[in-house]
């Protein structure tokens, strides 16, 4: 009885895991089948850490969280209301970029317990395949959830009984094989391609929509200024006329604002991509766009990142 006490206080001492999600892998179109190895990978990865309790797999990405919240996607705030609406209190988003000759898998890790958004991520040969990919992912969560680091690559090279090194022959040296893998990077890159031109053209249907609303608001204004109010249908219908002209001139203003917001992320991005293209050793780039627009409100934001 003595025992069974004992145990019975050590059990309710210990705090449960924390809830925890994982959404699905986001991805190029040609990486889907590799997206869903690493979803399966990652939650088995998770069960062994002991770190966390998995409560379920969501059906959406990253991105299509995006659309379908209408907010910034890696943004605290976004996250929190994924994390809310499947009441987990930590929530992970892997997602998958093509950079040249590499692929570059990140994780994202939100925490509701303090609203901080975190990621980690590696880059990965494109040569190496879907093993060589699946293999940094144990390491990647180990360094989110702040565990001791393991070797996240196999160790094929790089022993010898002489002098030499991992970088070369020497004397008794390695095969030139690098057991540590490649360094990890704090920032994946996005995918420029035709991002730019689409966000270009995007901005200018935006933009020509805003000039037309713009020109009905005139239109409108100039009715109600011209109306003449002897009784009250008159007044009821100038009325009409004042508020129809404030319908078309937010919508015009938020034509306007998001339509030169996109295009300028659109010019900006083209610009990056001109830049850095053919030149791995470029800074990683990182656009990010966003609008919202409601009945009473406009809202517009262009987010980038910079960085090795």
């Amino acid at each position: 009885m003595c025992w069974l006490g004992l145990w019975g206080a050590r059990a309710e001492g210990q705090e449960p895991a924390p809830r925890a999600a994982l959404m699905r892998t986001a991805a190029p179109a040609g990486d889907a089948e590799l997206a869903g190895a690493l979803d399966r990978f990652a939650r088995s990865a998770l069960d062994d850490l002991e770190v966390v309790t998995v409560s379920s797999t969501l059906a959406l990405d990253i991105e299509q969280a995006q659309l379908a919240l209408g907010c910034m996607a890696e943004s605290p705030e976004c996250m929190k209301t994924v994390a809310d609406e499947n009441e987990v209190t930590l929530l992970l988003a892997p997602r998958i970029d093509q950079a040249g000759d590499e692929r570059v898998l990140t994780i994202l890790l939100y925490d509701d317990r303090n609203g901080e958004l975190t990621q980690s991520a590696r880059r990965v040969p494109t040569a190496a395949g879907a093993d060589g990919l699946l293999d940094r992912v144990p390491g990647l969560l180990r360094e989110l959830f702040g565990l001791p680091p393991v070797s996240d690559t196999p160790d094929d090279g790089g022993t010898g009984n002489g002098n030499g090194d991992t970088e070369g022959n020497g004397n008794g040296g390695g095969n030139g094989t690098d057991p540590a893998g490649p360094d990890p990077v704090a920032a994946e890159p996005d995918s420029l391609g035709a991002g730019g031109p689409t966000l270009l053209a995007i901005g200018g249907a935006a933009l020509l929509g805003g000039v037309v609303a713009g020109v009905l608001h005139m239109g409108s204004a100039s009715d109600y200024e011209d109306a003449e109010v002897n009784d009250p249908a008159s007044a009821n219908a100038a009325s009409a006329m004042f508020d129809e002209a404030q319908r078309r001139g937010r919508a015009a203003t938020g034509l306007l604002i998001g339509g030169g917001v996109l295009a300028g992320a659109g010019l900006v991005w083209l610009l990056v991509d001109l830049m850095s293209d053919g030149e791995p050793d470029e800074p990683v780039s990182r656009i990010r766009p966003g609008l919202l627009v409601s009945s009473r409100s406009v809202g517009a934001s262009m987010a980038m990142e910079f960085g090795r």
